[in-house]
């Protein structure tokens, strides 16, 4: 699943480093380094979003659900993202603020 949800920006040529951190309602999975460094990167300049637990009811992740639903509600959240021109600059690439929240929970992992 999670591989899924990083494939829904442009590809990244990234290493993957697995995840150690008690899992977020994503299952736990390799994620790509590059991924974790964007979350970073968007958490230090939005620290009001630096809360896992806070990331996680945002973006409506409940682990009980099945990651299809998940997925089309996340993919559903970027479009809206993306029609409202809600988008964030890190490292010359141009982000919903859904896919930073994400990568900003992943990285908090």
């Amino acid at each position: 699943m999670l591989a899924a949800l990083a494939c829904l920006v442009p590809a990244l040529a990234c290493a993957r480093t697995p995840v150690t951190a008690p899992p977020l309602a994503i299952p736990a999975a390799p994620v790509p380094e590059a991924v974790v460094a964007l979350g970073r990167q968007y958490l230090a300049t939005h620290p009001e979003d630096a809360d896992r637990e806070l990331l996680q009811r945002t973006l409506h992740l409940d682990a009980s659900e099945p990651a299809d639903a998940q997925l089309a509600r996340i993919d559903a959240a970027i479009r809206r993202d993306l029609d409202d021109r809600d988008v964030v600059y890190i490292e010359g690439w141009q982000l919903t603020r859904t896919e930073c929240r994400l990568y900003a929970a992943l990285a908090l992992a």
